[in-house]
C-alpha cells in the first residue's frame, strides 16, 4: 500500500510528460505541414541548404591574413 502513494505522483509526472510530448509531436507536424505547404502551393522557399553557407564561411576564413 505504501508503495501505490509513492507511485502515484510518479504516475501523475509520467502521464504529464506524456502529455506534452503529444503535444510537442502534434506542433512539430502542424509546423512541417506549414512549410510544406508555404514551399509547394505559395512557393516561398523556406528551409535552406547549410552546405553553401559553410563552403562561403570557410572561404572566407582563408582569405583573412
Amino acid at each position: 500500500m505504501d508503495e501505490n502513494r509513492q507511485n502515484s505522483p510518479l504516475q501523475h509526472w509520467i502521464h504529464e510528460l506524456s502529455r506534452s510530448l503529444d503535444y510537442a509531436t502534434l506542433k512539430i507536424t502542424g509546423f512541417e505541414t506549414m512549410i510544406k505547404v508555404a514551399e509547394e502551393d505559395v512557393k516561398i522557399k523556406i528551409v535552406k541548404s547549410l552546405v553553401p553557407i559553410i563552403n562561403k564561411l570557410s572561404i572566407r576564413s582563408l582569405r583573412k591574413p
